[in-house]
């Protein structure tokens, strides 16, 4: 493993702790080194300084810091010793950022622990210059910077390599908080990934299919035995022969069959008219969580966008007017429950024939167009091809031609 070209911070003022395990130190240093050049004061578990890695010097540095960057990898999940950092610093109750450097799977623990706080994938990001602007992005971190140090050598960055991006970054990230709120939103088109292989296609038609061939068996089956046999046993008894041998025939025979027929066969017919519309493009399509049920209810008009989620390459359809996006099922028109840093309501968006706007609803983990984060409550328009980003997920806002 290399030694990092920089010392950790121990000067008076404030700092920021970055946690990581000492395996991954070929691909943290160099991060480290390019804060550092940009004018950061970081303080790091440095195993070539004597008694750093002790338990009192680590937990003395990580109470007086600023703030935490938690560099995630699957080298951390089983260092016991990146764990307990990760833990005291949430006991602490700092302010904490998770920086993924690779997808892992987190156990249930970290997983509830990490949910709340901010997070960026850094893996997933076009190039390191975008990585390094999410992070200086962060208003905490402002009170971290001293003056930029060009002399620090930086080692060859473990993140997608974008040479020409990191000068700007130490350029914007020395201006002032109102000229960074002004940069233009550009859409970072290299990081749209190819449409995924028609394998996807197959779950949404298995899911629909089943519920129509379990209600229509049960409940005609049912009901035509109960009613027959119960009137023929009891009217022979008392009645003479005749009469029940007459109606038994007519009444369980017409009013048994025709219900059956015609109310379970029409509901399969509709549903699957439906998908193959959809599916007459390569991506595949999310339907709306709210969308009107067949009980009379007004059905929503369909605008000219499209939200593309690029983790699984599903697009949804946009409705006019009002569009919530959120983790909540039960109060958003497209729910995303398997991202937990994403918000019950994280963001509405708002179609019309003229355009449509983006507004993040105060979430904990923000909403980013381009790159740029959002202020709460208030409306951004909205450009074909722009890339959203909801806490960690990334979704490709397009207009399509109905």
């Amino acid at each position: 493993m290399q030694n990092c070209n920089v010392r950790p911070y121990a000067g008076p003022e404030k700092y920021i702790f970055i946690s990581f395990s000492q395996p991954d130190g070929d691909r943290v240093f160099p991060i480290i080194e390019q804060m550092t050049r940009d004018g950061y004061r970081i303080w790091f578990n440095d195993a070539a300084t004597p008694g750093a890695n002790r338990p009192e010097t680590i937990a003395a540095k990580l109470n007086g810091a600023e703030a935490c960057i938690a560099v995630i990898s699957k080298q951390t999940l089983a260092d016991e010793g990146s764990r307990k950092e990760i833990s005291y610093a949430l006991l602490k109750r700092k302010y904490f950022i998770s920086l993924f450097l690779e997808p892992v799977r987190l156990t249930p623990g970290m997983e509830s622990q990490l949910s709340s706080y901010r997070c960026i994938p850094a893996y997933r990001l076009p190039d390191a210059g975008t990585c390094f602007r999410q992070l200086y992005a962060v208003p905490k971190l402002n009170a971290c910077m001293g003056a930029p140090d060009p002399s620090v050598i930086v080692s060859a960055l473990p993140l997608r390599p974008a040479p020409q991006v990191l000068e700007p970054v130490l350029q914007t990230s020395q201006q002032p908080a109102q000229q960074q709120a002004q940069r233009v939103r550009q859409p970072v088109q290299p990081f749209v990934p190819p449409v995924p292989p028609a394998q996807p296609v197959q779950q949404p038609v298995q899911q629909p299919v089943q519920p129509p061939v379990q209600q229509p068996v049960r409940q005609p089956v049912q009901q035509p035995v109960q009613q027959p046999v119960r009137q023929p046993v009891q009217q022979p008894i008392q009645q003479p022969v005749q009469q029940p041998v007459q109606q038994p025939v007519q009444q369980p025979v017409q009013q048994p069959v025709q219900r059956p027929v015609q109310q379970p066969v029409q509901p399969p017919v509709q549903q699957p008219v439906r998908q193959p519309d959809l599916s007459s493009n390569a991506t595949v399509y999310e339907p709306s969580r709210r969308a009107p049920a067949e009980n009379g209810e007004a059905k929503r008009i369909l605008s000219d966008y499209q939200l593309v989620r690029l983790s699984t390459g599903k697009a949804t359809d946009v409705m006019m007017g009002v569009f919530v996006v959120g983790r909540a099922a039960d109060r958003v028109d497209y729910a995303i429950p398997d991202v937990p840093s994403i918000g019950r309501v994280h963001a509405k968006l708002v179609a019309n024939p003229a355009g449509c706007t983006i507004t993040d609803n105060n979430s904990m983990n923000k909403t980013s167009v381009n790159g740029v984060f959002l202020e709460p409550y208030k409306a951004y328009p909205l450009n074909n091809g722009d890339i959203i980003s909801l806490a960690s997920e990334q979704f490709l806002f397009r207009k399509v031609r109905r």
